[in-house]
């Protein structure tokens, strides 16, 4: 089975619904937002300009219609969804649940626009090199975050204070008891920032030990799940869509078996 057209289809599908999921209020965002926020730049080089609400919102029609004609087969989609992206969630880039968490989606869009596989029919071989990509993609932005951490309070980030900070400012943001009670215990606090600096800085190993990936996913969807549970913090509403590059292989695994039965 064709993998990569699996992981196309099922990642395209996801990040239309997504948006679309999402549209009216992240257009509410934007109207609210748009006099005090700007853009950024594109890979932190290229200044983007701030749309109007009408741009805005053609922006997010690209995406939905761009992952939906992807999924299809149609790589141009996914150049469509690229241009979409870059647009839209540019303009709401402070939102809590866009900032620093569709930063998997462009690259990933590329890579699926770049591949032939992505558009070639259902049972043909598929091009490795995407999965494998995309897999790197994963695990360096595991390696990224670590680093930030080191970058930003060093080796001490390890010592517990500064987990217990963002609980606490979640527990005051979003009203989390759970947070609170588990800020309270500096032990457990120190262990978890251990285990998670430890995890992220071990991103790499994905790259040459792929064998690994299941340990790796369910370890990232725990950290995930913590970070909703005790932070309000949701990095997978968008990010999922560039994971189910893990279920590429399983599922064409299981097709492959109906198919033959």
């Amino acid at each position: 089975m064709n993998e990569v057209r699996i992981f196309a289809a099922a990642a395209g599908a996801y990040l239309a619904i997504a948006t679309l999921a999402s549209w009216r209020w992240q257009r509410d965002f934007f109207r609210v937002s748009r006099l005090i926020e700007r853009p950024g730049a594109l890979y932190g080089i290229v200044p983007l300009p701030v749309l109007g609400e009408r741009a805005f919102l053609v922006s997010g029609a690209l995406i939905v219609a761009g992952g939906a004609a992807g999924a299809l087969g149609y790589r141009l989609g996914f150049v469509a969804a690229y241009i979409g992206a870059i647009g839209y969630f540019s303009q709401i880039r402070l939102l809590d649940t866009i900032q620093r968490k569709v930063n998997l989606i462009p690259p990933m869009l590329l890579l699926l626009a770049a591949a032939p596989a992505t558009a070639a029919p259902w049972t043909a071989v598929d091009d490795r090199w995407v999965l494998a990509g995309m897999q790197a993609l994963i695990a360096l932005s595991f390696v990224g975050a670590g680093l930030a951490k080191l970058r930003r309070a060093g080796a001490g980030w390890a010592e517990g204070s500064s987990l217990q900070a963002f609980l606490l400012e979640a527990d005051l943001r979003y009203d989390v008891p759970r947070a609170r009670r588990l800020a309270s215990s500096h032990a457990l606090c120190r262990a978890l920032s251990i285990g998670v600096l430890v995890f992220e800085l071990l991103g790499w190993t994905l790259l040459f030990f792929p064998a690994g990936a299941s340990v790796f996913v369910a370890i990232a969807i725990v950290f995930h799940a913590g970070t909703w549970l005790f932070m309000r913090v949701n990095f997978l509403k968008y990010q999922a869509a560039a994971y189910l590059v893990f279920v590429a292989s399983p599922l064409a695994q299981w097709l492959a078996g109906r198919v033959a039965g």
